[in-house]
Order: C-alpha cells, then structure tokens, then sequence
C-alpha cells in the first residue's frame, strides 16, 4: 500500500512540512523495508551508521530493515533493526537533509504515516512558497548522483529560504532570464503566462448578469504566484457595483474565491495575490477564472485604463 511518511517538527505547519510517496514493505512480524514510490530502491544505512541512501534490497540485509514504534497515536519512530539508531531530520534551512542518528526520540525522529489516498488533505494546506520548496526537494532527489552544471545550484538548492525571497522579488522578465542559466533551473522555476487590457469600457445592461473577463492557463503542478496591475474606475456617481472576482476553479466549481470593487475616482493598483485560501488550494488541472460584475439598473460602467495579470505557474 502506498504511504505518505511526513516528519514531525514543532513547526510542523510552517514552512519545512514536506511529503514524499513511500511504501512500507512487510519482511517479518516486526519489520519493514521502506521502498521508494517510483522506483525499486529501498532506504538502507550505510556502513558508518549515519547517512542514509536508496539501494537495491540484499536478502536478509538488516541496514534496510526498520521497525516502526509508535510514540502516540499519530507518529512513529523509525528504528533500524541493524542498531538503536533511527531515521533523523537535521539542517537549519528548508532543504533538510535525513539521515540516521542515535535514538533520543526528539521530534526530529517523530514521523506521521499517511495513507495515500489522503495526500490531498494535506497538498492542499501547503502554501506556495511550502511547494516551491517541495520542488526543490523533488529536484534533489532526482538529481543527488548527478553532476550538475554549475557549482552555485548546490548552494541555491540547500538555501531554499534565501532562494525562494530572492525569487519572490523578481520581476517576470528577470526570471525567464534566471531560467536560461541551467537546464536544472528551468525545471523548478515557475513560467509566467500574461494578459494585457488597455482602454476597455464595458457597459452594464439593465438586468445584467456577471460573466467571465479572462481565463489563466491550465495549473500543471502548482500556481505559485498571481501578479495584477489594475487602472480603473466605475461610471463616477451612483451605487460601487463594478467589480471583478478571481476564482479559483476545480471541474467548473468554485473552489476559492477573492474580489476587488472600482471606485468613482480613478485608481491605481499593484497587487500580488498570495492569499492561501486562493494559492495554496490550486492543484494540477485547476484554473484561475476572473470574471466582472458591471451592475444592472442602467448607466453602470467599468472603465479599465490599463490591466495587467501574470500568473505564475510551475509546470
């Protein structure tokens, strides 16, 4: 059966919460091999008891044999039945390193199992900066024997934190030149799709209805960011009914949702959509819908001067 294996921290929310797929093998009545979900590989200790690699299973070979020990009733221990050490998280950044230490039954060795039809209770409540820092994990561990193209990717990838702000204050152009430094990057870094309005006037009729303004691109992994640049105004007098919603939406349902209303006046906007309740509940075939509202009764108006939306998204 697969399962979901996740470390316990005392910041198991926070940023360094991560996921990987695993299945736990029975050997004997007390004993597991923990198998890789996309390969043949099985996690195993090394000769000098500390680190901890993905080998081939040698019959009766105890460094890939664990036995699992619950602490309560959620998380377990992870002890190897070669000696009293157990499957550790260690590092200060986001990209921590597991390896194998002596028992002590801190909550650095504390791990919860997940059943695999469950894991999307829990994608859903990572933010996007949590998955982009899931990427880089995912990228390691494809990568771990691989000589990769340029030494300074070793440092970016184990100072995901560090990265991760320097990205966050990118613009869309300096990051398609980011991607054309490394082959590896362009896997990890998100694409940006934009949309461009420019003198738009919409008039509402009489009884008018809501309908859509412009549709994203399809999320392939994960929406990471929504960046909007807003220049509008209603009709200047009466009831502020003009406004636009972004929707998130799953199969035509409305998943999540966040709204902005024009003014009489003029206004100016530079927004960064990084709401939780609208990111970080997007998953693969999900899409951003942005959809106005003008206002029935006649004479309502949604004047858009200039309108810009790029989305950012980690295919």
């Amino acid at each position: 059966m697969g399962l979901y294996w996740r470390q316990r921290r005392a910041f198991v929310d926070e940023i360094q919460t991560s996921i990987s797929l695993w299945d736990f093998i029975p050997v004997d009545q007390d004993s597991y091999y923990i198998k890789h979900g996309d390969s043949y590989l099985s996690v195993s200790t090394t000769e000098d008891n500390h680190s901890l690699l993905l080998l081939s299973v040698i019959e009766d070979d105890k460094c890939s044999k664990w036995k699992l020990q619950l602490v309560d009733s959620e998380y377990y221990l992870i002890t190897s039945v070669k000696n009293e050490r157990a499957i550790d998280l260690v590092s200060g950044c986001q990209l921590a390193d597991v390896v194998s230490l002596p028992l002590h039954k801190d909550h650095n060795q504390q791990w919860k199992v997940i059943p695999s039809h469950m894991i999307s209770e829990f994608t859903n409540r990572l933010s996007p900066i949590q998955r982009l820092y899931n990427s880089f994990n995912e990228f390691r561990s494809r990568h771990r024997q691989e000589e990769l193209d340029i030494g300074l990717f070793n440092i970016i990838v184990n100072h995901g934190d560090i990265f991760a702000k320097i990205l966050s204050r990118l613009s869309m152009k300096e990051l398609a030149r980011l991607r054309q430094l490394c082959k590896h990057m362009k896997e990890f870094l998100p694409t940006y799709h934009k949309k461009d309005y420019v003198n738009i006037n919409i008039r509402g009729e009489y009884n008018d209805v809501d309908r859509i303004f412009l549709k994203g691109p399809v999320i392939t992994r994960y929406l990471h960011r929504v960046y909007i640049y807003l220049d509008w105004s209603d009709q200047g007098w009466g009831n502020l009914k003009t406004r636009l919603m972004f929707y998130l939406k799953r199969n035509g349902s409305i998943i999540a949702q966040w709204g902005i209303r024009a003014f009489h006046n003029r206004q100016e906007y530079n927004l960064l959509l990084e709401d939780y309740n609208i990111l970080g509940l997007s998953q693969p075939n999900d899409v951003i819908e942005v959809w106005r509202h003008v206002g029935g009764g006649g004479g309502h108006v949604m004047y858009i001067t200039k309108m810009s939306v790029i989305f950012e998204v980690l295919a």
